[in-house]
């Protein structure tokens, strides 16, 4: 078995105009030593990304009645977008921005797909979050 080292998982749950819902809630986990390094193998980025995400979807859905990011209608579901930090020595981690969607494959889903895309391409030019 590969050896694994422990890290905090930190969801960041964001509501209309991208202000915070709550507090940020934290897990820890373990992931492959291999990933903390400044070029780790992406699939297994990818396949820790999506495990995260998965794993810990239900049970922050459960923590309360969370309102679509966008419209303010009840929220069904949440839309992730998991950012790998295990490469920082000092602190590695995971942080995971969140939206609250109204419907599966709406609208509000749509546009909070759209704004995550936009806020990774601004991140790879430099111009951060």
């Amino acid at each position: 078995m590969a050896a694994t080292q422990p890290f905090k998982y930190t969801v960041h749950v964001r509501g209309n105009g991208g202000i915070l819902q709550g507090a940020p809630v934290s897990f820890t986990e373990e992931a492959r030593v291999a990933l903390f390094s400044p070029n780790p193998p992406p699939n297994l980025v990818r396949d820790l990304l999506a495990t995260l995400a998965t794993r810990h979807h239900d049970e922050i859905m459960g923590m309360q009645d969370w309102r679509c990011w966008k419209c303010s209608g009840h929220a069904v579901s949440m839309l992730h977008n998991p950012m790998s930090y295990l490469y920082k020595t000092d602190s590695p981690g995971v942080v995971d921005l969140v939206l609250p969607i109204c419907r599966n494959r709406g609208a509000c889903d749509a546009e909070g797909g759209q704004m995550f895309a936009q806020e990774m391409a601004r991140m790879q030019i430099g111009g951060g979050l």
